[in-house]
């Protein structure tokens, strides 16, 4: 497609006030950053929840990986993980593994919950 064309067809499709919108944004160094507070309060409640009663931490490492990535491909946005209260070693390690999923942007945040031994995940 030629130059021309593009254009063309972007001045079809495009609004004067997205124009205008683009045109602030891009002074503006970018799009406006929301906190992750003010993002997830937008997201649907637990739409489904993961279990891992009775897993070491080798199965739950995997089971965890794996329910994240059906999760995202199914479009969840809010997912819960049972670590379960036991001896705390799970609990401490689905904490410590959400963290780094989280640093490495993976998943966008994620809270515990101490009467239920859980964690939510917001993707």
């Amino acid at each position: 497609m030629d130059e021309e064309r593009f254009e063309d067809l972007l001045e079809q499709f495009t609004s004067p006030a997205d124009i205008e919108s683009a045109l602030r944004e891009k002074k503006a160094g970018g799009p406006a950053r929301r906190a992750v507070g003010e993002i997830i309060k937008d997201y649907p409640d637990v739409q489904d929840t993961l279990d891992l009663h009775e897993k070491n931490k080798q199965e739950a490492n995997l089971a965890i990986k794996r329910f994240i990535r059906i999760s995202k491909e199914r479009g969840l946005k809010t997912i819960r993980i049972i670590s379960g209260k036991g001896t705390g070693v799970i609990k401490k390690f689905t904490s410590e593994l959400l963290t780094a999923l989280r640093q490495q942007k993976y998943i966008l945040h994620f809270k515990g919950e101490k009467r239920t031994a859980s964690f939510v995940v917001y993707l």
